[in-house]
């Protein structure tokens, strides 16, 4: 990647109990995603998503790279 493009996505593994709450282990088979960095507000030791739970599970542009 050059220093001059963006990504797009950002894979989180997501904790199996937050992603089976959220619908992801249903809608996806996994806990690992990729999500919009749009939808990302912090990274740290933990990554902060700026969505609820509902939105989560309503966003159309979150894949599965597992």
């Amino acid at each position: 990647m050059s220093p001059h493009q963006q990504r797009a996505h950002l894979q989180v593994k997501f904790i199996d109990k937050a992603a089976t709450d959220i619908g992801f282990k249903n809608r996806f088979r996994s806990s690992t995603l990729c999500m919009p960095v749009a939808l990302i507000r912090a990274i740290g030791e933990v990554v902060t998503i700026d969505k609820s739970l509902e939105e989560l599970g309503r966003t159309s542009d979150i894949e599965c790279k597992e």
